[in-house]
């Protein structure tokens, strides 16, 4: 009985995985360690990239930290963000709501003016009377 056993274990052994060396270890993990190290530089060529990609579309190269695209996107989505930013700004921008308009008067036609008409618009539009009156 101890015979039949001891053959069925010599022949389980050859299917045990075997033990790995040192050499094999230290292997696996310069090889762990470059896969990490080609990632982290291949994220970084991807940033610039982006940076690149925006420069060329007029936008500040510091959204790049906050755009994870691919290769194939890049463009598209640069040039849609830039339209979308341009047209914010552009909308809410500061509009001044009290903005004068000329009275369309000319230095000739102020000139023109006689002391009583002149005297109203000094009165009426103090702006417009100093910047004629120069």
């Amino acid at each position: 009985m101890r015979t039949s056993y001891t053959k069925q274990i010599k022949d389980l052994e050859k299917y045990k995985p075997k033990d790995k060396t040192d050499a094999e270890l230290a292997l696996e993990q310069k090889m762990a360690d470059l896969e990490t190290k080609q990632k982290e530089i291949e994220a970084k060529e991807r940033q610039y990239k982006v940076q690149d990609t925006l420069a060329q579309n007029e936008l500040p190269k510091d959204l790049a930290k906050y755009l994870n695209v691919g290769d194939d996107e890049m463009e598209t989505i640069a040039s849609e963000l830039g339209s979308i930013l341009n047209n914010h700004l552009m909308n809410n921008s500061y509009k001044p709501k009290d903005r004068k308009k000329n009275d369309g008067m000319t230095k000739e036609q102020f000139r023109k003016l006689n002391y009583s008409e002149r005297e109203s618009l000094h009165s009426n539009s103090p702006e417009l009377y100093k910047k004629l009156s120069e």
